[in-house]
C-alpha cells in the first residue's frame, strides 16, 4: 500500500513537471506568435477601438528588439499621404479614421513607447534596416529615424553615404544631417567641400547650400568641427546665404522660408532671437522674411565686426 502511494506521487509529480514544462513551451511559443498577430490586428478594420488599444499594451510588455523588427518597415514608410483625420486634443475621432490612419496611428504610438524605454535597440534594428537598403532613396527614408535614435555603431555606414561621390548633394544630406547633429566630428569638412561645389546660379543649389550652412551652425555647438570651416567663415557665408535667398525671385516662397531658417539657426548660434514677437494683427503667423531681415540688421550693425573672417 506504501509502495502504491509512493508511485502515485512520483506519477503525480512527474505529471505535475511534465504540465508544467508544456506550459512553459507553450507560452513561448505563443509569445513568439502574439508580436506578428498582434501587429496584424492593427490592419483589420473590425477590430475595435477599445480592442486595439489593448493589443497595443500587450505588444509594448512584448522583447524590444521583436516589437521593432515588425513594426521598423511601416515606421520607415511613415504615415499614409494626405492631412491626418485626427489632430491636436481630437483623439476621441481616431476610430472612425480610415484603416491605413488607424494602423499608422497604432503601430507609431507602438515604436513611440518602446522606443522611449529601448531608444539603443531601436537604433540597432533601424542600423540593420539600412544596411539591407536596396537604394539611396530607400536609404535615406531610414536616416532620419537613426538620427534620432543614434547609435555610434552607425557611423562607417552613415559615413559611407556622405563620401560617396556618385550620389548628388541632395542624395547625401540626410547622411550629413544624421552625423553633424549627433556630433561626430570629422566631417564638416567635406560638407564644407559641397557647398562650395554647388553652383550658386540655381535657386534651388542655394536654398541646399543654406541647409548645409544650417547643419554646420549647429555641429559647432555640438564640437562636431574640428578645423575647417572657422566659425568666422561659417557665419558671414550664411549671412550671405541669406541676403542671396531674399533677393532670389523663384521660387520666392521657398527661398524666403529657407532664409528664415538658416536665420534662426544663426540667432540660436550667436545667442540672439531673430525670429519675430507674435504679432495678432498677422492673423496668426509672420511675414516670411522677417527672420532673416532681422539677422541681415543684426549683420551690418555688430555681427560683421564680431566675426569677419580673417584673411
Amino acid at each position: 500500500m506504501a509502495k502504491q502511494t509512493r508511485f502515485r506521487v512520483k506519477s503525480l509529480f512527474v505529471l505535475v513537471i511534465a504540465g508544467g514544462l508544456a506550459t512553459i513551451f507553450s507560452c513561448l511559443l505563443r509569445e513568439t506568435r502574439t508580436t506578428a498577430e498582434l501587429f496584424q490586428t492593427f490592419k483589420d478594420p473590425g477590430v475595435e477601438h477599445q480592442e486595439r488599444k489593448q493589443a497595443e499594451d500587450a505588444m509594448i510588455a512584448l522583447p524590444a528588439r521583436d516589437v521593432f523588427e515588425v513594426v521598423v518597415a511601416s515606421i520607415i514608410d511613415g504615415p499614409p499621404e494626405g492631412i491626418s483625420p485626427v489632430q491636436n486634443n481630437m483623439a476621441e475621432l481616431e476610430k472612425d479614421a480610415p484603416i491605413e490612419w488607424r494602423f499608422w496611428y497604432s503601430t507609431n504610438r507602438v515604436w513611440r513607447r518602446r522606443a522611449a524605454q529601448e531608444s539603443l535597440v531601436a537604433g540597432e534594428v533601424l542600423l540593420e534596416s539600412l544596411k539591407s537598403s536596396q537604394s539611396i532613396d530607400e536609404s535615406n527614408k531610414t536616416l532620419p529615424l537613426l538620427e534620432r535614435y543614434w547609435v555610434h555603431s552607425a557611423e562607417e555606414a552613415v559615413s559611407s553615404i556622405l563620401l560617396d561621390t556618385s550620389l548628388s548633394p541632395e542624395q547625401r544630406l540626410p547622411s550629413a544631417s544624421c552625423l553633424l547633429r549627433n556630433g561626430v566630428a570629422g566631417y564638416s569638412g567635406h560638407v564644407w567641400t559641397l557647398i562650395s561645389e554647388l553652383e550658386l546660379g540655381d535657386d534651388g543649389d542655394l536654398i541646399l547650400q543654406a541647409k548645409y550652412a544650417a547643419l554646420l551652425l549647429r555641429a559647432i555647438s555640438l564640437g562636431a568641427i574640428r578645423t575647417s570651416p572657422s566659425e568666422a567663415q561659417l557665419v558671414s557665408q550664411s549671412i550671405r546665404f541669406i541676403k542671396e535667398l531674399r533677393e532670389a525671385r523663384s521660387p520666392y516662397q521657398e527661398t524666403r522660408v529657407e532664409s528664415d531658417r538658416l536665420a534662426k539657426v544663426l540667432g540660436t548660434h550667436v545667442g540672439i532671437d531673430f525670429v519675430p514677437t507674435y504679432d495678432e494683427s498677422m492673423g496668426g503667423g509672420y511675414e516670411a522674411g522677417a527672420t532673416s531681415r532681422k539677422a541681415l540688421n543684426w549683420w551690418q550693425r555688430t555681427g560683421k565686426s564680431q566675426f569677419r573672417p580673417k584673411d
